[in-house]
């Protein structure tokens, strides 16, 4: 296996026509680029005149897989992102797992709480990125002979805090907890800030990085925005998710900025 270094970026546009959004991650690995494609993808693409398509067989080939999904599953979806093909090189890669968990962070944070992967049995490495993708958490919701390829299906949906407050910030550590986070010791933790123009990111960046942040500037050029991903290592409770919050609000409320969401990284 190869232990490689990896920087991400998120680009993404809209196709007017069909209102599908074409997207890739961008990772610089070992100073080499790798781009893998993927499309965000709503209910209502499906309502739109099959014409529209006629001229992207491979978009046609995987909206006849959704629709059997949709159809078929007693899931109900309401915006699904889908990689639609995995390089076998990438999957090889020892930290290849760490990042479709980060991925599914991003997508998250993003407030897109499905995602699927396609898999092709003829590529080399399809039992292992089966077998990586079950250990995530995705099951086998589709799977064709025929086509030689298979769905996997993963959902964020909703998880009604038990051990903490009935909220957004308790749902999240209540996720994390469930997962076997040890929530007694202290954790890394992002928190997303979304910044009108590139004068008030520089400014707010140097305000949050004076308060123990370390921080990440990347601009979302479909959104025109800038987006600030701050971290610090805390501890994972309620009061303290909630007071850092609070904190960055006051920090940046010179600035049209407005929070996005947090997360923590799974062991």
């Amino acid at each position: 296996m190869e232990r490689s270094k990896q920087v991400f970026s998120y680009k993404t546009e809209v196709d007017p026509e069909t209102e599908i959004i074409y997207g890739h991650v961008t990772m610089m690995t070992d100073r080499k680029a790798a781009d893998v494609p993927y499309y965000v993808i709503s209910d209502e693409v499906f309502a739109v005149d099959e014409d529209s398509f006629a001229d992207k067989p491979g978009v046609n080939d995987l909206l006849g897989m959704l629709e059997f999904f949709y159809t078929e599953s007693d899931r109900l979806l309401d915006t699904v992102v889908v990689f639609p093909q995995m390089r076998d090189d990438l999957i090889r890669m020892e930290a290849f797992a760490d990042w479709l968990q980060q991925w599914q962070r991003y997508f998250y944070l993003s407030n897109v709480k499905d995602i699927g992967f396609i898999v092709s049995h003829t590529q080399p490495e399809s039992e292992r990125f089966c077998m990586i993708l079950e250990e995530l958490g995705f099951e086998e919701m589709l799977s064709s002979e025929e086509e030689h390829q298979s769905f996997y299906f993963y959902n964020v949906t909703y998880i009604t805090p038990v051990d903490f407050p009935n909220d957004d910030d308790g749902a999240v550590l209540q996720s994390l907890k469930d997962s076997g986070v040890d929530m007694s010791k202290p954790r890394e933790v992002e928190f997303i800030l979304l910044c009108p123009n590139r004068r008030s990111a520089r400014k707010v960046a140097k305000l949050v990085e004076l308060e123990g942040y370390e921080v990440d500037v990347d601009e979302d050029e479909e959104h025109e925005e800038f987006v600030l991903v701050c971290k610090k290592v805390i501890h994972l409770t309620h009061a303290e998710i909630v007071k850092h919050q609070h904190d960055l609000e006051e920090i940046t409320a010179r600035y049209e900025v407005k929070i996005d969401g947090w997360g923590a990284m799974v062991d």
